[in-house]
């Protein structure tokens, strides 16, 4: 993700398009067929004994019953409203913003990759210093330096906030993976996953569509600032709501496991 964008961008000017597309294809292609040679024996599955509307919100209602989940998740989702704005503003930050070509998109990417890694690195050590609560919020503070950054045209800080756009991902992934799998109980583990994905995935992808929308009318910067501020917000949400102690949490998990038995 460092390196690929580089080389794809300079293969796009070089050779034109159908060598990128012809050679992600051949990757894609490769994976598939590494992924198809794996032989793996799984046990045969249990048939759940509850109705099946109940386990398929199993994991939504573990969510809703463990309180410092259900605050991080709602500050996740908070933030994953805007978060597709950036499927269409990169492309003005740097056509309109820094007057390149669009192949200039793989320079970006190339930095937010390279604040992925930085922010994989540190991670862990922050997390254990602090708490998932803060790594999550700390991850949203810098999506909102981020866009910051993108909407003053300076390059220098446009890769900046590129890196930083990195970091944040990894945070907010890494804060939000690691709460859900302390605060649930292994047997529910895929199905609250499944929940957050939901729950995240529905209202960024609607995102997308408001964004794609939004950029043909308004300045690219006015929804780089509308991403701030509810990035803020999410944030400031999340700072406000103390975190859950060990004892309300096993509690709280006692009771999610109690009601989907039931």
């Amino acid at each position: 993700h460092v390196v690929t964008p580089l080389l794809g961008a300079g293969l796009l000017v070089w050779a034109g398009p159908g060598p990128v597309i012809g050679l992600d294809v051949a990757t894609f292609a490769a994976a598939a067929a590494a992924a198809a040679a794996l032989r793996l024996r799984e046990p045969r599955p249990e048939r759940a004994a509850q109705p099946p509307w109940a386990a398929i919100t199993a994991g939504l209602r573990h969510i809703a019953a463990t309180p410092v989940l259900r605050r991080v998740v709602a500050a996740v989702v908070i933030g994953a409203s805007v978060f597709g704005f950036f499927e269409t503003v990169q492309f003005a930050v740097v056509g309109t913003g820094l007057h390149r070509s669009p192949a200039f998109l793989g320079v970006l990417t190339a930095a937010q990759g390279g604040g992925a890694v930085l922010g994989g690195l540190v991670a862990a050590p922050v997390l254990a210093r602090t708490s998932e609560r803060l790594l999550v919020g700390s991850g949203l503070l810098a999506c909102a330096l981020s866009c910051l950054a993108a909407a003053t045209g300076q390059l220098a800080l446009v890769l900046a906030g590129g890196a930083l756009l990195g970091v944040c991902i990894v945070w907010i992934n890494v804060g939000a993976i690691t709460l859900v799998q302390r605060q649930t109980p292994a047997r529910l583990l895929g199905r609250v996953d499944a929940g957050v994905n939901v729950l995240v995935t529905v209202p960024q992808a609607v995102s997308i569509a408001v964004g794609a929308a939004a950029i043909a009318v308004l300045d690219y910067r006015i929804l780089l600032a509308v991403m701030a501020a509810v990035m803020l917000a999410a944030a400031g949400f999340l700072a406000r709501v103390p975190g859950s102690t060990a004892g309300t949490a096993t509690r709280s998990m006692a009771t999610a496991s109690n009601r989907v038995q039931r």
